[in-house]
């Protein structure tokens, strides 16, 4: 003869195996939509376009400042900005000069450069993290011409040169 098993379903092992493998998908499903919103990529900025499927870079500010024949030496040290501007004889009154890091864009700083001289800014930055390659774009208020180039802090060179 045979035994009946008397316990009721829910203290049995297998129901709970069977019930458990939706239930974890589910919880995998809310983590991975949590990561996705919560680390979702910052919005680039206006010098790239998307044709199709290729995101290309603006290239009418870097052929602007070609034009005018803007050309920069910068100085970066100790938390300070000093900037050659050359020709003269169009140098704004003002410049901005965004250190923009690699991939977080809460490290970003926007600095803003004022004429002190003839062709001489000056302007200030926060603390930077060492090592790391900062991308730097420099532009009057009106957006006209732009100049692009990189940084590295821990590098002995502190002089770079900006000429488009």
């Amino acid at each position: 003869m045979t035994q009946e098993d008397t316990k009721p379903w829910y203290s049995q092992f297998w129901p709970w195996f069977i019930i458990s493998l939706p239930a974890g998908t589910v919880v995998a499903a809310l983590i991975t939509v949590y990561i996705a919103v919560d680390g979702a990529d910052p919005l680039v900025t206006d010098d790239y376009y998307k044709e199709g499927l290729a995101i290309n870079l603006d290239k009418s500010r870097l052929k602007r400042a070609a034009e005018l024949n803007i050309a920069v030496r910068m100085n970066l040290a100790e938390s300070n900005v000093e900037l050659q501007f050359a020709p003269q004889a169009i140098a704004p009154q003002q410049l901005r000069l965004d250190l923009s890091h690699p991939t977080k864009a809460e490290f970003d700083m926007h600095i803003l450069l004022l004429q002190e001289a003839d062709g001489i800014y000056r302007g200030s930055y926060g603390e930077v993290q060492e090592g790391i390659n900062w991308h730097l774009s420099l532009y009057p208020d009106d957006r006209e011409w732009g100049l692009q180039s990189r940084w590295s802090p821990s590098s002995s060179v502190n002089w770079i040169e900006l000429r488009p």
